[in-house]
């Protein structure tokens, strides 16, 4: 009973001791998930992601073989394999390829891997969250997107898909400030056109136009959303020059028959955004069909 104090001021200073080595452990193994050591591999994703933000098919397909090139050097690297999935995912989403329906399921193999890889790595909570979202699972897919921003806390590309899915998900003033902050967090940013996105979907067709207008990277169907947001803001002449130029973009460069606007494009573009709510939706194809393309 003398040395009690003792005792306990040694246990505290073993606990605390203790505690901090795991936390400095957590924290290196946090900075290292993701990522690699070999620089070679670095350097393959740095150029891959160079040509996958051209957002052009041709400057994607070069992307995608960096990436492999990227994941042969080192199977485990998870931010290669994300944007390795990422390359199918755009496939998927323009309609460059013949089967986008296999670009999708290469984009859900992917994102599966890397959960199993570590799902502790914010971009694999983001693919597996996109997976659901797409399937409509509103529910599991939020669960998947609230974990991706509890881990990836500071990262502006993580913002940005974050407000894309609350617009899916029908809660358009949360899509808006986490737009917003990604553009805090990084100016130099391509959220321009996603901020259109969400802003069209609010209503709010005028700040939509100026947003898609503002767009740096060539997204194909911007010019498609800007039609749509101009058609319903009562700007004819401007809906019906956007929707020419994003047809014959389509003509030029999409391969799927939707896609080009050879079956019509409103199953094209119900499929590749899954609203929550069946009036947002509505409210997409009906500006679309104002400018004459649904």
């Amino acid at each position: 009973m003398e040395d009690i104090f003792a005792v306990q001021d040694e246990v505290v200073q073993t606990i605390v001791g203790t505690l901090i080595g795991r936390i400095e452990h957590y924290d290196a193994e946090r900075v290292r998930r993701g990522q690699t050591r070999n620089l070679r591999a670095y350097d393959y994703l740095i150029q891959g992601r160079q040509q996958l933000y051209r957002y052009t098919r041709e400057s994607v397909e070069r992307a995608r073989a960096l990436f492999e090139q990227a994941i042969a050097l080192d199977p485990e690297y998870g931010t290669a394999i994300s944007s390795l999935a990422t390359s199918y995912w755009m496939d998927w989403w323009t309609g460059w390829v013949e089967r986008p329906d296999r670009a999708l399921e290469n984009y859900a193999d992917l994102s599966r891997r890397l959960l199993a890889l570590d799902d502790n790595f914010y971009l694999a909570q983001t693919g597996i969250g996109w997976v659901h979202a797409i399937r409509r699972d509103h529910d599991r897919a939020r669960f998947h997107f609230d974990k991706a921003a509890a881990l990836g806390v500071h990262d502006a590309d993580l913002r940005m898909e974050l407000g894309l899915f609350a617009m899916l998900d029908g809660r358009h003033a949360d899509a808006s400030a986490r737009v917003r902050e990604a553009s805090r967090l990084n100016p130099f940013g391509r959220y321009n056109y996603a901020l259109g996105l969400i802003l069209y979907c609010a209503r709010r067709y005028d700040e939509a136009i100026t947003a898609f207008k503002a767009t740096r990277a060539e997204v194909p169907q911007r010019h498609a959303m800007q039609a749509a947001a101009s058609a319903l803001a009562g700007r004819s002449e401007e809906a019906r020059a956007a929707a020419a130029t994003y047809a014959d973009v389509a003509r030029r460069d999409m391969r799927v028959p939707e896609a080009r606007g050879e079956k019509g494009w409103s199953d094209f573009f119900a499929e590749r955004f899954p609203f929550r709510q069946r009036s947002d939706l509505d409210h997409l194809l009906d500006g679309l069909a104002e400018a004459g393309l649904a």
